[in-house]
């Protein structure tokens, strides 16, 4: 057994050798808040970089400042959420800015490096106009980021489609100061399904993503409900469909929408239509299975079981668009949630949300979301529509040139944004 002696000169040892590799080192990485704490407190950084800085707090980046910094580089996107502070007094006082979106709002020049490589180049480019004026150029080849099997693109080539779920389908409920929305919760659950079954991605390669912390937590529970489900029995067409949960992943909806109409410049754009996601095409999720029959799932049911079982449910990540920031998957699908007859938008008329959650995919966004409660946000999320109609990327619904104004979204857009 060791006596307090030894373990004090081991301490010690240790010690002396991390600080002398700090002393050798050219280049230190460390957090904000450790650059002043344990072996670096006594030393001076005359050069500082600061990554993901749009999201530090204000205070947490004066620390590496203050030893001795010279020459400071802030890295970061402004144009993205910014610090999470959930003290109301401490946001009135101005700390949920961080020091890079003080010091560009007070006309410190900032450089955009304007060129992304992660999306499709049909993902990118309203993120591009709406925040960027469309100065963000494509590095990435659409043949680079081909379209995933599982999943009907309303346009081949392109992976990107915006599915409706009005309030018909049940819309949104309040769960504590935060909202569900069940029905979204099952098209997730199904979309996942489905594409997993295709064998061509991991689950590890979806990313599941909703502004509601409610929400979250029920696609959670929907997800683990369908994993630990046994094969479901006679599905139409396909035969031996797969019945996630106890009445099939849509179960039965009931009438057809009615198709909403865009009023805005009297343009009459229709978002709604007879899509392939649960309404009157026969192409419905039906009670005890999955059903064939062309729609939703590329050339008719899936015969049988799935080709290999699925992974653990734990290794989707599913999480709020805060939390999703900075992350990439192949496939994003994105629950909006807000569905009601107050036409009432919440936290997601906050543009910088919008442009989170959906710049996070490479090859496939599904966007699921109510469009006559979300085309409320005049900012992004109308313009977002629009956009989606005019390059037909709305579920069941022709695509409709002259419904989207590149050049007005494009002016949206702050001058400070782009540098």
């Amino acid at each position: 057994m060791r006596n307090g002696k030894d373990i004090t000169q081991q301490n010690n040892a240790k010690y002396m050798a991390k600080e002398s590799a700090v002393k050798r080192a050219e280049v230190i990485v460390s957090t904000s808040i450790a650059a002043a704490s344990g072996y670096l407190k006594d030393y001076s950084f005359t050069n500082v970089l600061i990554d993901e800085a749009s999201q530090a707090h204000e205070l947490s980046c004066l620390v590496p400042i203050m030893h001795g910094c010279e020459q400071l580089v802030l890295v970061g996107d402004h144009c993205q959420l910014p610090p999470s502070i959930s003290s109301e007094a401490a946001k009135s006082d101005g700390l949920d800015v961080s020091l890079y979106d003080r010091l560009v709002k007070k006309g410190v020049p900032c450089f955009l490096l304007d060129t992304q490589y992660r999306m499709h180049p049909k993902i990118a480019e309203f993120s591009s106009d709406a925040f960027y004026a469309g100065r963000v150029k494509n590095g990435v080849p659409a043949s680079d980021r081909p379209t995933l099997r599982g999943i009907n693109w309303p346009v081949p080539g392109c992976g990107v489609v915006f599915i409706n779920r009005g309030i018909q389908w049940g819309g949104e409920k309040s769960d504590g100061v935060s909202k569900s929305n069940e029905d979204e919760a099952n098209l997730v659950a199904t979309v996942v399904r489905d594409v997993l079954a295709q064998g061509e991605i991991g689950i590890n390669d979806i990313g599941v993503i909703s502004p509601y912390s409610a929400q979250v937590r029920l696609l959670r529970r929907k997800l683990s409900m369908y994993r630990n489900q046994g094969r479901g029995g006679g599905g139409g067409g396909g035969g031996g469909g797969y019945s996630p949960m106890p009445n099939g992943p849509m179960g039965s909806r009931g009438p057809s929408p009615m198709p909403m109409q865009n009023n805005n410049n009297n343009n009459n754009n229709n978002y709604g239509g007879n899509n392939n996601y649960g309404n009157n095409n026969n192409n419905n999720y039906n009670q005890g299975g999955y059903g064939g029959g062309g729609g939703y799932n590329q050339g008719g049911g899936y015969g049988g079981f799935a080709p290999t079982p699925e992974p653990p449910a734990e290794n989707l990540e599913i999480s709020s668009v805060d939390g999703f920031q900075g992350r990439e998957k192949k496939l994003i699908i994105f629950s909006a949630v807000r569905c009601n007859s107050n036409n009432s938008v919440g936290f997601l008329a906050d543009w910088r949300r919008i442009n989170v959650a959906i710049t996070r995919a490479q090859q496939g966004l599904v966007f699921i979301g109510d469009a006559t409660t979300l085309m409320n946000d005049r900012r992004s999320l109308k313009p977002y529509l629009d956009y989606c109609l005019e390059n037909g990327f709305i579920d069941g619904v022709a695509a409709s040139p002259g419904s989207y104004d590149k050049a007005a979204t494009q002016a949206l857009a702050e001058p400070t944004n782009i540098g």
